[in-house]
């Protein structure tokens, strides 16, 4: 269980870098990328003050291009 859950996980982020990475080529900035790819927001965020904002996987993402 825990190996496929880990293959799962890896599918899903990958996905979400390649979505990251084709809406930045198309000239989208770091919010436009979010709201479009995380455009629910949980409560967490505020909980965390911003410390699990999916914000920081698309910047992280960018960054890395």
């Amino acid at each position: 269980m825990g190996k496929k859950a880990m293959k799962l996980k890896l599918e899903y982020l990958t996905k979400i870098k390649e979505k990251v990475t084709a809406l930045h080529h198309e000239g989208l900035g770091v919010n436009e990328i979010q709201q479009t790819i995380f455009p629910n927001k949980y409560p967490i965020m505020s909980f965390s003050r911003g410390e699990w904002d999916s914000k920081h996987i698309v910047s992280s993402i960018i960054e890395e291009l």
